[in-house]
């Protein structure tokens, strides 16, 4: 089985302007990504899918593989699958670009899962310890089932732990925070245009849910951690403060 591992880089950001070019440790947020990316042995390809020149310009200098595709894509996923039937590989794994400190050890694991034949989409998630980080929703949470398959995800605290107080719930039940790090069989991605629309994906703004609903199976890989994307300009305080000299 052939694998490769792709980028989305999508130019526009609301929170954090050029978030993926902004300078991180001397090199832009996408290179650190790319690099990381790049570094995970039995890979067939690394690719950025680029939506904007200066993006695609700037990638091209540090050495990766670039296609420009259509800025109109509402999603990573959705811009991988335009070009699905180009890539050289059978299963797909997305990496955000602004995921600088990726773990490549998970990435790794993905692939592996792939090679066994787990499932058109494999996916990760991680335990949640935190009260607060459980509330917050903007940490999508998983539920899973006996053989790690997703059941739902929601951006509200699930499972719902009916007569206990919330503020002793992670004391009784497992609660699993998800990392948006995708893995995809490429027949999924060229069937992806053809799915109907998610009433739930829309309701709770989660493209996976979507998935779920048109009956496909994601599997889902436990993590150590979750991984310091960048979306805000705290997050890239964080990150220079990780990556600066000692």
């Amino acid at each position: 089985m052939k694998i490769s591992i792709v980028i989305p880089a999508r130019f526009a950001s609301t929170r954090l302007p050029r978030k993926l070019l902004l300078d991180l440790a001397g090199h832009p947020v996408l290179y650190h990504t790319w690099k990381r990316a790049s570094s995970i042995h039995g890979i067939d390809e690394v690719l950025i899918l680029a939506d904007y020149e200066e993006v695609a310009d700037v990638a091209q200098k540090f050495g990766a593989t670039v296609w420009m595709t259509d800025p109109q894509c509402s999603s990573g996923t959705e811009r991988i699958a335009s070009v699905a039937d180009r890539f050289a590989g059978d299963f797909i794994i997305n990496v955000q670009g602004d995921e600088p400190f990726i773990d490549t050890q998970l990435l790794a694991a993905i692939a592996n899962d792939a090679r066994k034949g787990n499932g058109d989409i494999i996916t990760a998630a991680y335990r949640i310890s935190e009260l607060s980080e459980l509330e917050n929703p903007n940490r999508v949470k998983v539920v899973l089932g006996h053989q790690r398959e997703a059941l739902y995800f929601s951006r509200n605290p699930i499972p719902f732990v009916r007569d206990v107080e919330k503020k002793y719930w992670l004391q009784y039940s497992t609660f699993w925070g998800h990392i948006g790090v995708y893995g995809y069989s490429k027949s999924f991605l060229q069937d992806l245009p053809h799915l109907p629309p998610g009433i739930l994906s829309e309701t709770e703004k989660l493209e996976q849910l979507q998935f779920l609903e048109a009956g496909k199976r994601i599997h889902v890989l436990e993590a150590s951690k979750p991984t310091l994307g960048i979306d805000t300009a705290e997050d890239m305080e964080r990150a220079r403060k990780l990556l600066s000299p000692s």
